[in-house]
C-alpha cells in the first residue's frame, strides 16, 4: 500500500519539479510559474511534464519494496 502511494505521490509532483527546474535553469530571466509552465509545454508538450516519472515512479516503488 505505502509503495502504491509513493509512486502515485512521485507522479503528482514531477509536473511541479519539471517547472522548479526549468526556473532555476532560467533564473537570470525572473521567469513566473506560468512562464516557466509555458516554456516547458512549448518545448516538448504535455508528456515533457512527465518525462521523469517512470524512473521516479519506478524508484519508489522499488524501495518502498526493498525494505519489507
Amino acid at each position: 500500500m505505502g509503495a502504491c502511494a509513493g509512486a502515485f505521490a512521485a507522479a503528482a509532483t514531477t509536473p511541479l519539479d519539471v517547472i522548479k527546474t526549468n526556473m532555476m535553469c532560467t533564473a537570470a530571466s525572473r521567469p513566473t510559474m506560468m512562464s516557466a509552465s509555458r516554456a516547458v509545454l512549448a518545448q516538448g508538450g504535455p508528456k515533457y511534464f512527465f518525462r521523469y516519472c517512470n524512473g521516479l515512479c519506478g524508484n519508489t516503488y522499488l524501495t518502498s519494496m526493498n525494505s519489507l
